[in-house]
This record gives structure tokens, C-alpha cells and sequence, in this order.
């Protein structure tokens, strides 16, 4: 709602009386069940009852029961009766009884398991947030035994998963003193001392969100003390995936370890599928090259390329190749292996190719429009089959100097753009297409064949009304 409608609505309330305030509010309790929800919580708990009636009051206010019928006024309700809760469970700090801090554990917790079910839920999570801002006021004020509460904050930081709990020593220095930061660190030794270690054989088991945090704070720890071995055997503690092994390769190049870091990047790479370590090839070439081992680099590129023969992977081999002068070889030798699979491709009968599938041209002509190589790619377009998605872009590059073979093509890819606009149920793109013909005519001085052209399209696509609608403006 607006904030001058609610200024308005402010003014007019201030001018009301004590009765007619109440028979408003009692009005609209008849009217909204949640409202009269929360007006009955309210009446409850100002009469000050012990925490164990005001567990009952809470907890099932701020349970969520899943959307109703109505839409998503269920889920803003829950948000105001979460902010109901806030503002009561912070009018009883200064009671001084300790055990609302268990209360104020219990309703986050029922508060939390509602945000992975609200499609919506920034307010939720700051509703939730605000919860504990009252947690963490409690402990400050309420001041429980710092070292049962340094264990209670690691166990609650690694259950956390919407990161509520990220740093809690910091936040919490206050209420913890020595003693809860002290146990707090036993704590983690113990977790993390229970934990196997994991090597690649265990690159299936299931993601385990505990295991991710303790890691994240042990790892953080030990980076803070400068041992960088005692880092290296943390982060070695967890071999299940690729990037693990590049993490230790990582630190290790930084600390000027360039021999360990080389041997974790060959370890991770041996006992993973290289096409699912993109990062870690990557990685690993560069390495190669500050480390002067040219060729090795170059044997890596090329696998990197043959895996992923494409555009992208192509411009990754050109940029090693000229940083050890191998451009001209490594670029015959790609498109030989391009050209390559665009006979084999074309040598099959036309009807055993899927209409919506790649075209083995596809990458050649990229590699060209990427250079701005216009004859090239012509010539690659006009040799055999590729991508209706490209046809856009070839018709750009060559409308600069044949205008007329340009229009053809857009001519050619216009039907294409109308099927995906009916698809889509917008013909933007078709109605680009046919702004593009009408720049080219005009570049010619020829806007009378254009009125022509459109004239013919109108005609052929007269029942698409929307398509129809974006071509008057032309």
C-alpha cells in the first residue's frame, strides 16, 4: 500500500475515540480470521503468563500449515504473526529467566521450516532474521553458561541451511567470553575428528551439509593461523571431487608451491573424467605454461578441444597457442579435426539427422562470425546445413557488403521466426527480422521493393494478428 494512503489513513485514525477504535478493530476480527488470530494472541499475552503458556500461544502461531485455497495471503499472515512473536518474545528479556532462550530456539525453528516451502519468501527470511537478533539479544542479556552455549551454536551453525548462522564467535563474543569460545573449539576438534576421510572412490555419496560447514570452519581456522601445511592436510581430508583437488592446487601455487601444486592438479585430473573437470584442465594448463612446460600444455589444450570441439574451446586454443607460438599449427590441425566431422556428418543420408539437432558446420561458422571473417563464413554457410540460431547473425556480417544475399537469408530464416513466435506467443523476433530487411532496402535507397516485400508478408502471414500489430510501425 502506498505510504501517503496509509499517512491518510493514520489521520483519520488519530482523530477516533477509545470506543470507536475498539468497535473498528472488532469489525475487521470479524471480518479477517488471521487478524482476529493475532488480536487473540496479543490479548493473551498481555496477560503475562509463564513461559510454558506462552510456548502453547507461539509455537502454533508460527507453524506453517502449507497455502490454502485463497492464494498466498496464508503466507503473509505467518510473516506478521512471526513479527508478533518477535515483538513478545523481546517484551519478556527483561523478565531475566533464562529459559526463554530455549523458547526463542524452538519458535525459530518452527519459524525456519517454513521458508523452503513459501515460493516467496524474502519477508519470511527477514522475519526469521529478526528472530535471531532475539536470540542473540537474549544470550547477551540473559547471559546462559558460555560453554554449554558454545556447543549449542556449533551444532545449530552446522544444521543451519539458510545461513542464518554463519559467524557465530563474532556475533555472539559477548554472551560466549573465553570459556563459550573455548568450548566452542572443542566442539569443532571433536566433529572434526569423527569425520572419515573421503578420497575420488566416494565421489557419489550424497552431499552432506554438516560435513560442508564443519569443513568451511575448520579450513577457515587453520588459513588464519599461516600453517600452510596444517592447511594442506585440512583441505586433503576431502579428495571426493575434482574441485577439492584444485582447491589444494590453488593454495599451493598461492603459497609458491608450484611442484605440490602441479602434483594435486595431476592427481584430481587422473581420478576424474577430465570432461567434467573443466575448471581444473584450465587450471592446470596455466599452471604448465608459468611453469615454461609448453608441450605438456599444448597436449592438454588439444584433449580439451577434441572433447568440446567448439567455438569456445577454439578460442581457448588459439590463446594457448599464441602464448607458446602455435598459432598457425594448432589452427590447421582444429579445423582439419572440424572439417573432419563435417564430412562424416554430410556423408549421412539428409533424413537420419534430427530437425532441431547441431549441425557439424555449426562450430566453423561461430569461429568465423567470432573473427568477423565474413567470406568465410559465407562460404561455410552456403557449403551445406547449419543452425537456424545462426542464421541471424550471417545475415548481419554480410548485409555490411552484399545486402541482397543478406535479405535472402533473412528471407529464409523468417518462417522460422514466425513458427517460434506462435510457439512462444510473441513475434518480436520476427518482427526484427523483417526490420532488418526494411534497414537494408533503405541503406540501398530502395524502401518502394521494401514496401513491396512487406506487402507479401502481410499477405502470408495475415492470421498471426500480434505479428500483424508489430508490422504497422514499419
Amino acid at each position: 500500500m502506498e505510504t501517503d494512503v496509509l499517512d491518510e489513513i493514520a489521520a483519520w485514525l488519530d482523530g477516533l475515540d477509545a470506543a470507536a477504535l475498539r468497535a473498528l478493530l472488532l469489525e475487521a476480527a470479524v471480518r479477517d480470521e488471521g487478524f482476529c488470530q493475532r488480536l487473540q494472541l496479543r490479548a493473551a499475552v498481555a496477560a503475562q503468563p509463564g513461559l510454558a503458556q506462552l510456548r502453547a500461544l507461539l509455537l502454533p502461531s508460527v507453524r506453517w500449515h502449507g497455502y490454502s485455497v485463497y492464494g498466498d495471503d496464508d503466507a503473509d499472515a505467518l510473516v506478521g504473526r512471526i513479527e508478533d512473536a518477535v515483538g513478545m518474545l523481546e517484551a519478556r528479556i527483561s523478565d531475566g529467566d533464562p529459559a526463554l532462550i530455549g523458547l526463542i530456539e524452538e519458535v525459530i525453528g518452527e519459524a525456519e521450516s517454513a521458508i523452503a516451502e513459501i515460493h516467496d519468501s524474502d519477508d519470511l527470511y527477514t522475519a526469521v532474521q529478526a528472530l535471531h537478533s532475539i536470540h542473540l539479544r537474549a544470550c547477551i542479556a540473559l547471559r546462559p553458561d558460555g560453554e554449554v552455549l558454545g556447543r549449542e551454536l556449533l551444532e545449530r551453525q552446522l544444521d543451519d541451511g539458510w545461513g542464518f548462522r554463519a559467524d557465530p564467535l563474532e556475533d555472539y563474543a559477548a554472551a560466549l567470553g573465553e570459556k563459550g569460545r573455548a568450548a566452542y573449539w572443542q566442539a569443532v576438534e571433536a566433529a572434526w575428528a569423527a569425520l572419515p576421510a573421503l578420497t575420488p572412490a566416494d565421489r557419489l555419496l550424497p552431499r552432506d551439509r554438516r560435513r560442508s560447514m564443519l569443513e568451511r570452519i575448520m579450513e577457515g581456522r587453520v588459513k588464519a593461523s599461516g600453517d600452510a601445511d596444517a592447511v594442506i592436510r585440512t583441505l586433503a581430508r576431502n579428495l571426493s571431487a575434482y574441485d577439492r583437488f584444485m582447491a589444494l592446487a590453488e593454495f599451493c601455487q598461492a603459497h609458491g608451491r608450484l611442484d605440490e601444486a602441479l602434483q594435486w592438479a595431476d592427481e584430481g585430473l587422473a581420478a576424474f573424467d577430465p570432461a567434467g573437470a573443466y575448471p581444473l584442465v584450465n587450471f592446470t594448463i596455466k599452471l604448465l605454461l608459468a611453469r615454461g612446460d609448453h608441450a605438456r600444455a599444448e597436449v592438454l589444450a588439444w584433449e580439451r578441444f577434441v572433447r568440446q570441439a567448439g567455438c569456445r574451446a577454439f578460442m581457448e586454443l588459439m590463446q594457448l597457442a599464441d602464448a607458446i607460438g602455435r598459432r598457425d599449427a594448432l589452427r590447421e590441425k582444429a579445423f582439419a579435426l572440424l572439417w573432419s566431422a563435417v564430412r562424416a556428418e554430410e556423408a549421412k543420408p539428409a533424413e537420419t539427422r534430427h530437425r532441431w539437432a547441431g549441425r557439424a558446420r555449426d562450430p566453423l561458422l561461430e569461429i568465423h562470425l567470432e573473427e568477423g571473417d565474413a567470406d568465410q563464413a559465407w562460404e561455410v554457410f552456403q557449403g551445406g546445413p547449419v543452425s537456424v540460431r545462426l542464421w541471424r547473425q550471417v545475415a548481419e556480417l554480410r548485409g555490411r557488403s552484399h545486402p541482397d544475399e543478406a535479405i535472402a537469408v533473412y528471407r529464409r530464416l523468417l518462417p522460422h521466426a514466425v513458427e517460434a513466435g506462435t510457439h512462444r506467443s510473441s513475434y518480436e523476433e520476427a518482427a526484427a527480422v523483417v526490420q532488418a530487411i526494411r534497414n537494408l532496402r533503405a541503406a540501398q535507397g530502395r524502401l518502394r521493393m521494401f514496401g513491396e516485400e512487406l506487402a507479401g508478408i502481410r499477405l502470408e502471414w495475415k492470421r498471426k494478428r500480434n505479428f500483424m500489430k508489430l508490422l504497422e510501425v514499419l
